[in-house]
């Protein structure tokens, strides 16, 4: 926020303007050994929903049983 408010304390950083644009890239990182990408997106959206259907059935009969 301070560069923000200040834009000319920018100036000050001693590296700003000697950032590296152009070059060799830094090399790839070596994913020989990585564990494999599980997708477990489907099943953390199926237990949530069927807890959240627990929870509303279970609310539903707390319901019922207090009227």
């Amino acid at each position: 926020m301070d560069a923000v408010k200040n834009p000319l304390k920018m100036f000050r950083i001693p590296n700003m303007f000697k950032i590296k644009t152009e070059g060799p890239m830094a090399p790839e990182i070596d994913l020989t050994n990585a564990r494999p990408a599980v997708d477990v997106h489907e099943k953390l959206v199926a237990t949530e929903m069927s807890k959240i259907e627990r929870e509303k059935k279970a609310a539903k009969e707390r319901a019922e049983v207090a009227a």
